[in-house]
Formats: C-alpha cells, structure tokens, sequence
C-alpha cells in the first residue's frame, strides 16, 4: 500500500533578511565596518573542514527562523543554500497525509496532462506524416 503525504510551503525567508550579506559585522566595530565597505577585507580562520559549499548562520538567527516558520503553521524546515550569493533560503512546510479526495484530485490531474501529452504527439506525428507525403 503507498501512502502519500502533502507537503504546503507555509514559510518563506531569506537569510539575508536577517543580517544583511555579511554575517561577521557583529564582531566588528562601526569603523571596521566603513572600512570593510570601503574594501577592507575580513578573514575567517577555520579550524577544520566542512562538506560542500556552506555559510554560517547564528544560532539564534537560525532560531528565530524556525520560530517564524512553526508560527505560520510549519511542522518540517527546508534549507537551501545560494552559493552565488551566500545566502540561505529557509522555507517551512506543512506537511501532513494526503485525503483520498486528494489523491483523486491527484489521480485525475496526472491523468488530465497525460492524454494532453498524448494528444500533442498523435499531432506532431500527423504533421510529420503530411510533411512526408509530399
């Protein structure tokens, strides 16, 4: 027997909501932060290796997204990460089991873009054969 599960986004938020893209100015002073913005340049020391490409998130930032997300009536949290400009995008989802009305709802939108699918080959294969009749 499948069981099947809906999944709802409930929650959405940009770590750069949060602190901007540049986490470190907490540790920095207001000069620091002018001269960093006039291209100053800030080392992190990293003491080991972490898999795959990743950014730090404070704790308590991380906390409050997961408190906005359960809020707005999330129960799971998924994480995606911007390498290209190094943010996080959080998103909080519902997540609960499908209703049979559901999962006929479901049943019959597949089956909808199925013979829609279907339907546009038989066309294109018609075309294709007047083309090749001539």
């Amino acid at each position: 027997m499948e069981i099947k599960l809906k999944r709802k986004v409930v929650f959405e938020e940009s770590s750069e909501e949060l602190w901007g893209a540049y986490p470190w100015f907490q540790f920095l002073t207001k000069g620091e932060i002018k001269r960093y913005n006039d291209d100053c340049d800030v080392d992190v020391i990293i003491d080991s290796e972490t898999n795959g490409e990743s950014k730090d998130i404070p704790i308590e930032d991380l906390k409050a997204l997961i408190q906005k997300a359960e809020d707005a009536g999330a129960n799971f949290i998924q994480i995606d990460y911007h390498c290209d400009h190094e943010e996080y995008d959080v998103y909080g989802s519902l997540v609960t089991r499908a209703t049979e009305g559901e999962l006929q709802e479901l049943v019959t939108k597949e089956n909808e873009q199925k013979e829609k699918e279907k339907q546009a080959r038989i066309k294109h294969l018609q075309e294709e054969i007047e083309q090749l009749k001539q």
